[in-house]
């Protein structure tokens, strides 16, 4: 008898972008999961979302004076709304944490922060991503649940998260596929334009990568520490949801 056929190759479990400058790959420490959920857990996430959006827009959401009765942006060539649950609030623009039973001021008094309660969804996906293989088994439940809400032509800015912010970074798309760009630093390209984009300032390289829908991609060493990443303007709604530890 001939000789049986070669095993078929196992597809990777991940797929690792590269950004090759001078001989350096930038983005060391990235690894992107496709279909790191399913259908179902994606619908449950979503639907936690909407209803966080609701509380958030009655003013009933925890973690005030941070979020609540905010009036969401609409249009395009406007910035992403977010919004958070957990123990702990990522404060980015005064970049700070708030911690359950941190004083804060609400309404001119001074009061224990009471964060939004973190949802059981989150959870699901934790242990979703720690069986996909995206995060260790050892990874610690998250602190904070940071939702990005992306309506037609809205985007992110290009940052470096900071380092309060434990490592790995763990963002999880939904409903539409997004862009991400990265570069040594990034610029907008063509400020005047109606739909925001971004490439590498200065002529920089830069690198463009797909995030699909269900996908999960994993932020870490060079990557997460030494790269600027941003959201090109979405041309449909698109969610991401960020599973978060703190220093």
């Amino acid at each position: 008898a001939g000789a049986p056929p070669p095993a078929p190759k196992r597809r990777p479990s991940f797929e690792a972008p590269r950004l090759v400058v001078d001989g350096t790959n930038l983005l060391e420490g990235c690894r992107l999961y496709r279909d790191a959920i399913d259908e179902a857990l994606e619908a449950r996430l979503a639907k936690t979302v909407e209803n966080l959006l609701k509380k958030e827009e009655s003013g009933k959401i925890g973690g005030r004076p941070f979020q609540g009765g905010r009036k969401r942006r609409t249009g395009d060539n406007v910035m992403r709304h977010d919004v958070q649950a957990g123990p702990k609030y990522d404060d980015y623009k005064a970049q700070r944490l708030v911690s359950e039973g941190d004083p804060v001021t609400v309404a001119g008094e001074s009061r224990s922060f009471e964060p939004e309660p973190m949802p059981h969804v989150a959870k699901e996906l934790h242990q979703a991503l720690m069986e996909r293989g995206a995060i260790s088994k050892q990874s610690p439940e998250p602190e904070i649940f940071l939702a990005n809400v992306y309506e037609k032509g809205q985007y992110t800015l290009n940052h470096i998260d900071k380092p309060y912010i434990r490592r790995p970074l763990v963002v999880t798309t939904l409903l539409s596929d997004g862009d991400m760009m990265f570069a040594k630093k990034l610029q907008r390209r063509g400020k005047d334009q109606k739909v925001p984009f971004f490439e590498g300032a200065r002529g920089g390289q830069a690198l463009s990568l797909k995030l699909p829908r269900r996908s999960t991609l994993v932020l870490e060493g060079k990557a997460a520490n030494e790269v600027e990443h941003a959201i090109n303007a979405v041309t449909d709604r698109r969610m991401s949801i960020l599973l978060r530890n703190a220093k």
